[in-house]
This record gives C-alpha cells, sequence and structure tokens, in this order.
C-alpha cells in the first residue's frame, strides 16, 4: 500500500507545485489557432465565391440590359467637308505676246511710234534691251513689259487685241478700249467721242509715255 501510494503522493504534489499561469497561456495558443484557422477558412470561402458562380448568376451576368429610351437635341445645319490642297491658279485666257520691229513706214516719222502693240511689226529681228517682267509674274494694266530697240513695250487691260496702231483721227473699238485703258490709270478724264482718237487722247498718250520715261511718238499714237 506504502509503494503504491507514493507515486500519487508525489504527482500531486507536482500539480499544485505548478503555477496557475501556465494553464491560461495554453488556452490562449489554443483559442488563437482557432481563431487563425477559421479567418483562413473564411477567406478561402470568400475567394471561392467569388470564381465559383451558380448559374444562375452567370446568366444574370451576361443577359443584356434592359432596353432604355435615348434622347438628344436634333440641329438642323448644313454639313460641309473641306480639303486644304496646294495649287497654281492660272486665268481663264492666256496670251503669248510675240514682239517683233516696228515697221519701217510707221517708224519714219519717230522711234516712238513702235508702242506696245507691235501691231505692224515686221519680221526683222529685234533687240530686248530691257526686261522688266520675269516668267510667271502678274502683269498689271499699264505695266512697263520690256523694251524693245529702246522703246517701251507695255500693257493695257481690255478685251480687244491691239492689232494695229493707233494715230489720231482713228475710230473704233480698240480706241474705245485705249481711252478706257488711259482712263483707269488717270490720264483721260473725257473729252473725246467715245472710239475717236482726238486731241485729248493725244494728250493722254502722251502723258502715259512721259510717266513711263520715254519720249511720246512725234505720230501722237501708240
Amino acid at each position: 500500500m506504502t509503494q503504491l501510494g507514493s507515486p500519487a503522493t508525489e504527482s500531486g504534489s507536482d500539480d499544485r507545485a505548478r503555477p496557475p499561469g501556465s494553464r491560461l497561456a495554453r488556452r490562449r495558443r489554443a483559442l488563437l489557432g482557432v481563431g487563425i484557422a477559421a479567418a483562413l477558412l473564411a477567406v478561402g470561402g470568400l475567394i471561392g465565391a467569388s470564381f465559383v458562380k451558380s448559374p444562375q448568376q452567370l446568366a444574370a451576368d451576361t443577359a443584356a440590359p434592359p432596353p432604355a429610351v435615348t434622347t438628344a437635341a436634333v440641329v438642323s445645319q448644313i454639313l460641309t467637308s473641306s480639303v486644304q490642297m496646294r495649287g497654281v491658279v492660272y486665268p481663264a485666257t492666256q496670251y503669248d505676246v510675240y514682239p517683233s520691229a516696228p515697221d519701217s513706214s510707221s517708224s519714219s516719222g519717230s522711234p516712238g511710234s513702235s508702242g506696245s502693240s507691235g501691231g505692224g511689226g515686221s519680221s526683222a529681228p529685234v533687240y530686248i534691251s530691257k526686261l522688266d517682267v520675269a516668267a510667271g509674274s502678274t502683269v498689271r494694266n499699264g505695266e512697263q513689259l520690256a523694251e524693245l530697240d529702246g522703246q517701251p513695250l507695255f500693257a493695257l487691260a481690255g478685251p480687244v487685241p491691239a492689232w494695229r496702231d493707233l494715230t489720231p483721227g482713228e475710230t473704233g473699238s480698240d480706241v474705245t478700249e485705249l481711252q478706257q485703258a488711259l482712263a483707269s490709270l488717270g490720264y483721260y478724264d473725257g473729252g473725246d467721242t467715245a472710239g475717236y482718237f482726238g486731241a485729248a487722247t493725244e494728250y493722254a498718250v502722251s502723258l502715259y509715255y512721259e510717266h513711263i520715261g520715254y519720249i511720246p511718238p512725234s505720230s501722237g499714237g501708240i
């Protein structure tokens, strides 16, 4: 009896000798382990729920949205489309000017009678002593183009070609055109009947020649 009871007596003494704090620590560790396991299970459940969906949920996610009425303000305007391009604009009508030497009969009176028309010109060669314009330049009314054999070659605006030399006493539509061109330049202010080369037209021609720096023709014409 004494031998069997001695171990029990020793064990009871050991339990009484342990401090109560060790039992609390074991309980805390056990509760902490259970909490961590529960948290891991909860996180895993949430992750699994985000990937695993029921057929009803899949059908709801992929269904078309319900129809809706869309309105917008109506604006009335002209639709235009513009395209920017680069190019060279040419006039509808172009004239090639070929200077010729003044006729001997018309130049006997004065070298200035060659004028700008070259209209009674011959096939004799000419000497271009001055060139005032370049290829592609814009020619204005009354502008001097060149100097041929010392006499001016100039341009006067008008639809009638300069097909002849004009002298005092001449009549015609080309005379009217000459008067209109000189009037637009400020040299002619009337005084002659339209289409008649009178004293007022002759005076306007002499003013124009003096303005461009040349002696007017002795014939008084152009």
